[in-house]
């Protein structure tokens, strides 16, 4: 769970919780915005590419008014 935006090290809110699995799957719930993101790649290596950052940031982006 997010306590702190400074460091979170991307963006977010505070209360936002999530997680990630094995073969580079994400989620993450943020009950401030009401919104919930899923990212189903199923690749291996885990997170090669940084794509949860990436997927992350853009979902933000999407969303910023």
């Amino acid at each position: 769970m997010r306590v702190d935006l400074a460091k979170g090290g991307g963006l977010g809110s505070v209360g936002q919780f999530g997680w990630s699995g094995a073969a580079t799957t994400y989620a993450s719930l943020d009950p401030r915005e009401k919104t919930v993101a899923l990212l189903f790649v199923q690749h291996l290596p885990y997170d090669e590419h940084k794509i949860f950052w990436r997927f992350s940031t853009l979902f933000y982006q999407a969303i910023a008014d």
